[in-house]
């Protein structure tokens, strides 16, 4: 029987399901849980939205770079990355050398629905603070996520989540195809 990687990624868009997923397989394999996002906020004191308003995206992700390589020491860990964390081949071959990878695949329309319940992301708003309008958020995250897919897509496990079924039911799919791959990191 395989081990299970010492540190498991989950990567994907905003609103994929990591979180949710995440903290999921880290209670099957008696893991830490940890969110990136959730992570910077508490090591700068401030949310992920009043460091973008504040210093800016190449700001966040610089921290966001900071915080992951202090992650990627840890041990018997689940780690749900930010979804703009991989937008790089550095990120990426630096994530799978330390860990499995696992791309979290959402349709669009779900992940509009998903974003849309909570105000505070910072891709939602316009300059002025307002909310964008359905037809310009939806035009604005379907580039954002044409960019990131090709990142995306080089994960070593891949998962579509469909409408309709729980995350605890992709998260037990994940499972095997987890612990196949084993520790050859």
């Amino acid at each position: 029987m395989n081990r299970i990687p010492e540190r498991i990624f989950l990567t994907g868009f905003m609103g994929a399901g990591k979180t949710t997923i995440g903290r999921i397989l880290a209670g099957r394999f008696k893991y830490i849980f940890i969110d990136l996002d959730i992570y910077i906020e508490k090591k700068e004191r401030k949310t992920v939205s009043d460091i973008f308003s504040k210093f800016g995206e190449a700001h966040f992700r610089d921290l966001e770079q900071k915080y992951l390589n202090e992650l990627t020491g840890w041990k018997n860990v689940v780690i749900a990355l930010g979804g703009g964390t991989i937008t790089g081949l550095d990120v990426v071959d630096k994530i799978k050398s330390s860990g499995v990878l696992v791309f979290i695949d959402v349709a669009l329309e779900t992940i509009m629905e998903r974003v849309k319940r909570n105000k505070r992301r910072p891709l939602l708003l316009d300059g002025n603070g307002n909310l964008k309008t359905d037809e310009i958020l939806e035009s604005e995250l379907k580039e954002l996520l044409d960019r990131r897919r090709r990142f995306y897509q080089m994960a070593h496990i891949t998962v579509i989540q469909t409408a309709g079924k729980a995350a605890k039911t992709h998260a037990e799919k994940l499972v095997p195809k987890i612990e196949q791959l084993g520790t050859s990191f």
